[in-house]
């Protein structure tokens, strides 16, 4: 487990950045320039699929009520304690509407953000309220509660589920895209519909989840080959990388002028992206060629460990140099302020890691397990 976590640890940290370089295109030259380039909003499709695909491995035989309910509890554990304290810095630090520009009705989108619920609201003044990347653990939450049912004699129905999820998700997508919501620009209070169907819906990103569970599962019959010759990894991880450059570069100008409308395009990117991911996931987990060791070297496993917290914390401190400290965006120069910017990030992700993440972790799971055993 520790191998495959140094594999992967550092493609966490990579996909984390690509999104936080995503956020600041708005505050930095050299953000945009990349963003113009890559499509950085991937990096959540790539966390969903690697969430399926760690998730499989570790906790692919949940035989029990209780055990599946200790795993729901470890994963609540794992994001919501950070989830609650970026949620109360934002109210303390920023006026309301606090996120999302546009108004809504403040105590509901406090109570669908503060509990996870907000990315089953279809318009952006919920959906990307308060903290605006938390959508994507709320769409986690759903993941996890029905990880249990997801892996249930998964070897045997997995073809079932997948189809079930691509036509739940496809059936949405079209509905949506069919009503023909306008296409409302970022701050509009009725933006949300179309964006909300093709990628922020829990519902419709689960097959991206489940895409992770399926190449673990074929990942785990595989491993057991004896082939470990370091050359065959090499070659093998360095075409990983190019297919990963191809899925960020290339990929979505594809769909893009391959499928009509804005929603249906959005989707079937997310969709067609995920298993070139899983391939290049699975690939490195193997961590004998000499990419997977320079990606799993102890910084960048460290960078990995702390790449939650990095998702989470990033547009906090976006928002607050450009509110409270806009000396630091140095306009006049192409790389001091992001660099001055991804100093002050990676600090604050290690800080809220060390300090909130894992000791809330820790002690909701040993408080859980003691009562479990009280209640023998």
């Amino acid at each position: 487990m520790r191998e495959l976590l140094k594999s992967l640890s550092g493609m966490r940290f990579i996909a984390a950045a690509l999104i936080a370089i995503h956020h600041t295109v708005w505050m930095y030259p050299l953000s945009k320039d990349i963003d113009d380039r890559i499509d950085a909003d991937l990096g959540v499709t790539f966390f969903f699929v690697l969430s399926g695909f760690i998730l499989y491995f570790t906790h692919n035989n949940l035989a029990s009520k209780k055990e599946s309910l200790r795993f729901i509890v470890a994963r609540i554990a794992r994001i919501w304690p950070l989830h609650v304290a970026c949620f109360l810095i934002v109210l303390c630090i920023f006026p309301s509407p606090w996120g999302y520009p546009g108004e809504a009705v403040e105590w509901l989108k406090i109570v669908a953000n503060l509990f996870l619920l907000h990315a089953w609201i279809p318009y952006a003044k919920y959906f990307f309220s308060i903290n605006g990347p938390s959508w994507s653990i709320s769409v986690e939450l759903f993941f996890y509660i029905l990880f249990p049912f997801l892996i249930y004699r998964f070897k045997e129905n997995w073809h079932t589920k997948i189809a079930f999820s691509f036509l739940t998700g496809f059936v949405i997508v079209i509905a949506v895209q069919k009503a023909a919501f306008p296409i409302l620009q970022y701050g509009d209070p009725l933006m949300g519909p179309n964006q909300w169907a093709a990628g922020i819906l829990p519902i419709v990103r689960l097959t991206e989840f489940l895409t992770g569970i399926l190449f673990c599962a074929l990942w785990m019959i595989i491993r057991k080959k004896p082939v470990r010759n370091v050359y065959f990894f090499t070659s093998l991880e360095t075409g990983a990388l190019l297919l990963s450059l191809f899925t960020l570069c290339w990929l979505p100008h594809i769909i893009s002028i391959s499928f009509d409308g804005h929603v249906l395009g959005s989707w079937l990117t997310r969709i067609f992206a995920a298993p070139l991911f899983a391939i290049v996931i699975a690939i490195f987990a193997f961590g004998k060629g000499a990419p997977s060791k320079l990606i799993g070297c102890r910084c960048m496993v460290l960078l990995g460990e702390a790449s939650f917290s990095l998702y989470m914390t990033h547009e906090i401190v976006a928002r607050c140099i450009a509110n409270y400290a806009p000396t630091l965006l140095f306009k006049e120069s192409y790389w001091l302020g992001a660099l001055i910017f991804w100093i002050i990030c990676l600090t604050v992700s290690f800080v809220t890691w060390k300090f909130i993440e894992r000791p809330c972790r820790k002690f909701i799971l040993s408080t859980f397990d003691k009562h479990a055993k009280k209640t023998q």
